[in-house]
């Protein structure tokens, strides 16, 4: 800092500090000293500003245009907590239990670095943390930490640890952002949201008049060939500095979305979203193993929440992974999916008479929701562990003041082959909220 910045500094905390209290009554007696302060202070700026350029410092507003782009940095990121009452099985002997589960804190920080440079990443933070010793299936993990250069709305370069573009729910697999709080099984055992890893890649979006085409495409470090009869692909998830095998992995979604307000006038109402997946690589240390995966997922929404206060969303995801190997008790292949359906409607409408001084939003609604899933995670054999071969069927009421926050009540009735605390039927309070 220069000598006469610290001039200019130290002024000003003079004038500050001996400025008197004014009142409402001796305002009008007082404003000829003020006027006289000002004068003194702007001549006083200006005597400063001549010895700057005397000294050959320049214009500020010229120096600050020497000084690095200042990035800009946005702060958010999300929270969950939930009730659990689980049912215990009496054959397996196992009792009742229930639990507060201080599920997610994430945070999320994004820079735009330069015009067309951006890096954004998601800190997950599980259980309440790591490495204290009362504390229980709890970890911190980075979700996704990636470095994004636009050449054009058409095609990205992206690298770091990347979000495996692998069906729409690792994708937005964000907890606010769903009307049930457990995630599907396809998105747990076959798709191990929130699944990423270090590698780089390709995407964009085209807009045409009527639609929009989006593409993701990637390499990555892959599956290694841990897939198993209880975790599924959770269990194959590969290291973030090391890969198991020389060979990599190739994943792309594709993504087409039509406007049908702009195809059919009075349409506005209607949304789609049809998605494809694909996958391939080699999965065994000697790099024999190969894996093709693919799978397909859809949203379709009629929405007359503005207009008439209600509206009904369906959605769905398939999944499916083949492993290209023989032998004994070998896993050659596992798969999932889940459909659901919500019922929504706005009981109040969009007057602040209405909105109860703002806690109820023009944004928020009610939801009535049910799914059905199913998962197999070993072809070769029925009901090879607990979680393969299982059904389920999961009902629920979400609660949305506005689109950020979500309170949720759901039942969950679930058909495995074998009991399991993670598979029993179960009643899920819970809360998520960005911030």
């Amino acid at each position: 800092m220069t000598r006469l910045n610290l001039k200019l500094m130290a002024i000003t905390a003079l004038l500050l500090c001996t400025a008197p209290a004014l009142s409402a009554d001796d305002a009008g007696e007082a404003a000829p000293q003020g006027e006289d302060r000002l004068a003194a202070l702007e001549a006083r700026v200006a005597q400063l500003e001549s010895e700057r350029e005397a000294l050959g410092l320049g214009d500020p507003a010229e120096t600050r245009k020497l000084r690095p782009h200042a990035s800009k940095v946005s702060f958010g990121g999300y929270f969950s907590l939930a009730y659990r009452y689980h049912n215990g099985d009496e054959n397996a002997g196992t009792p009742d239990s229930s639990y507060f589960d201080q599920h997610r804190f994430v945070p999320q920080f994004e820079v735009q670095i330069a015009e067309r440079l951006s890096f954004a990443t998601e800190i997950e933070i599980e259980g309440g943390g790591a490495d204290v010793g009362f504390l229980s299936d709890n970890e911190i993990l980075v979700e996704f930490a990636e470095l994004d250069f636009e050449l054009a709305e058409e095609f990205h370069i992206k690298t770091g640890l990347l979000l495996i573009p692998f069906g729409a729910y690792n994708l937005t697999h964000d907890d606010p952002l769903h009307d049930l709080f457990d995630r599907p099984f396809v998105a747990r055992r076959v798709v191990p949201s929130a699944f990423d890893q270090p590698g780089v890649g390709i995407a964009g979006d085209f807009n045409e008049d009527g639609f929009q085409f989006h593409y993701d495409v990637m390499v990555t470090q892959g599956f290694t060939d841990g897939f198993s009869n209880n975790g599924g692909a959770r269990d194959a998830r590969n290291s973030f500095r090391d890969d198991n095998n020389y060979d990599k992995a190739l994943w792309s979604r594709f993504q087409f979305t039509p406007d049908f307000g702009r195809l059919s006038e009075g349409m506005d109402y209607l949304t789609m979203q049809l998605g494809g997946s694909f996958n391939i690589q080699r999965i065994a240390n000697n790099g024999t193993a190969q894996t093709i995966g693919w799978g397909g997922d859809f949203k379709l929404g009629m929405n007359w929440l503005d207009t008439d206060g209600f509206g009904v969303d369906f959605e769905g995801e398939y999944a499916r992974i083949n492993i290209n190997r023989d032998g004994p008790g070998v896993i050659d292949g596992l798969d999932g999916y889940y459909v659901q359906a919500a019922f929504k409607f706005r009981p109040w409408d969009n007057s602040e008479e209405d909105m109860v001084g703002g806690w109820l939003s023009s944004s928020g609604y009610i939801a009535l929701v049910a799914r059905w899933e199913e998962n197999d995670l070993n072809d070769n054999v029925e009901g090879a562990a607990r979680r393969d071969d299982r059904q389920a069927f999961t009902f629920g009421i979400a609660f949305r003041p506005f689109l950020k926050t979500v309170i949720r009540a759901e039942y969950k009735m679930a058909n495995s082959s074998h009991f399991a605390e993670d598979e029993a039927d179960r009643f899920v309070l819970s809360v998520s909220t960005y911030f």
